[in-house]
């Protein structure tokens, strides 16, 4: 409806649209109509409401994600003006919950037995140059051999000359009938392509494999961190994929497709945030995390209650789909995990 030029007396200063006299928000952006003054009060004001208000959406949403049933039937039903946009609310738990677990996991070198390579090779060249400097030492001054001996056990115990040790995780490999006895010094020293010259190494998988497989071990830290990123994502496709299964199970109840992602989506994102508190307040007052059993087991639960409630179905029909969900799942997750660690691999 358009407004009267006798109710018309000024414009809204967002969107610049026409808005009357006696209105406290402008109809098409929903801007308040107050003036133009800017204050350190309407600047708190402004920014208070800008993080937290969001149209009371996410305290909406946040107070009934932990009933995923009724926040899937309330969207299903038209009111979405009122919550969070399933997707976008499954999106923010899911980057939450990984980014927690990669803060908080232990992904550290010296736990994982790999990392002091750099550490063996320098101390090898440092030994192997005492040795050549004390031989001349010693050919010139013939008594300090009484002390050669205590020398080396204070300085280098345990120390070795590596200068042709193969790398522990190439030795006596073999693909395609072809062996790659790479020593660690070249693996740490030289440039791909140099490697890959020296070792006459041609095939371009022979140079994928071999360059990947070299930078794993000398850094499993950061290989699983880039790991972690890439199942993040890779829960992605296996939602879209469980909800075509759901789709087939309730067939019958003739449903949309988007019905059951956004099912799905609604789960796991109560699921992400249960779990996400739950491993951060342990963190903090523990110091370490220890994911105990009755964690999952709440998880599974929440997950058979919600297909129950939503779906209204029996209690023994809901749980023989609740076991084929399962299963599907599981096989799912699997089949992504190996595409993952296949895709960090090739590309970390």
């Amino acid at each position: 409806m358009e407004i009267s030029e006798g109710t018309q007396s000024r414009k809204c200063l967002n969107c610049d649209k026409a808005i009357e006299t006696d209105a406290s928000f402008c109809k098409y952006c929903g801007q308040k109509t107050r003036g133009v003054s800017l204050d350190f009060k309407t600047l708190i004001s402004d920014l208070w409401t800008s993080i937290f208000n969001l149209d009371n959406t996410f305290f909406r949403s946040l107070k009934m994600m932990w009933a995923p049933w009724k926040l899937t039937r309330y969207y299903v039903e038209g009111k979405r003006k009122s919550f969070l946009n399933p997707v976008r609310l499954f999106l923010i738990c899911l980057l939450l919950h990984f980014g927690v677990l990669t803060s908080i996991a232990t992904f550290d070198n010296r736990f994982l037995g790999t990392g002091n390579e750099y550490t063996k090779l320098e101390r090898s060249k440092l030994f192997e140059k005492h040795i050549h400097l004390l031989n001349n030492y010693e050919r010139a001054n013939p008594d300090v051999c009484d002390y050669a001996d205590t020398l080396n056990k204070v300085l280098f115990e345990n120390t070795d000359v590596l200068h042709n040790q193969k790398l522990n995780f190439l030795e006596n490999t073999t693909f395609y009938n072809r062996k790659y006895d790479i020593t660690l010094q070249d693996a740490i020293e030289l440039e791909p392509e140099q490697l890959f010259k020296k070792y006459n190494i041609t095939e371009w998988w022979e140079k994928l494999l071999i360059k990947q497989v070299i930078r794993f071990n000398l850094d499993k830290a950061g290989a699983l961190k880039y790991a972690m990123q890439n199942i993040a994502w890779g829960v992605i496709p296996v939602i879209f994929l469980l909800a075509l299964i759901f789709k087939l199970m309730y067939i019958r109840q003739k449903r949309f497709y988007a019905e059951h992602l956004v099912f799905l989506m609604n789960v796991h994102s109560v699921s992400f945030l249960f779990v996400t508190v739950f491993i951060a307040l342990t963190a903090l007052i523990q110091g370490n995390v220890d994911l105990p059993g009755y964690l999952f087991l709440s998880v599974m639960a929440l997950f058979y209650v919600s297909m129950y409630k939503y779906y209204g179905q029996g209690y023994l029909k809901t749980f023989a789909k609740y076991i084929i969900a399962g299963f599907s799942y599981l096989l799912l997750v699997l089949v992504f995990l190996l595409i993952a660690g296949l895709i960090s691999l090739v590309l970390y």
